[in-house]
């Protein structure tokens, strides 16, 4: 992959040290959804999800923001906060990468754990 959106928190999304990052130890191109995307993205995290609130409407909007991002050439999703897989996940976009970002450490943990 060459090119991902980024969804998480207003910090991860807003700043560019992810992206830098990405960039500079992949040559991955991270890009994060518009401002009033961003703002609805770390609106849920913090008010709904935070809180278990799980709504059908906040879920259509993220994919809706997915898909754009992948209209724009995105391979693939990384969902950069914790909160972001119980919303929304693989089996939303099957044909859509979706980067469960604690899914990913997870199995690295245990990898470098058993190596």
């Amino acid at each position: 992959m060459s090119r991902v959106g980024l969804l998480g928190t207003m910090p991860v999304m807003a700043t560019d040290f992810i992206k830098r990052r990405y960039l500079e130890r992949f040559g991955i191109t991270a890009v994060a959804p518009g401002p009033a995307e961003q703002e609805f993205v770390d609106r849920v995290i913090f008010d709904e999800l935070c809180r278990g609130q799980f709504l059908p409407d906040s879920k259509a909007r993220y994919l809706a923001i997915a898909d754009a991002l992948a209209a724009d050439g995105c391979e693939a999703i990384i969902l950069g906060c914790t909160e972001i897989p119980l919303l929304i996940g693989q089996a939303d976009r099957p044909a859509l990468p979706m980067l469960d970002t604690v899914a990913l450490h997870v199995a690295a943990t245990v990898e470098r754990a058993l190596a």
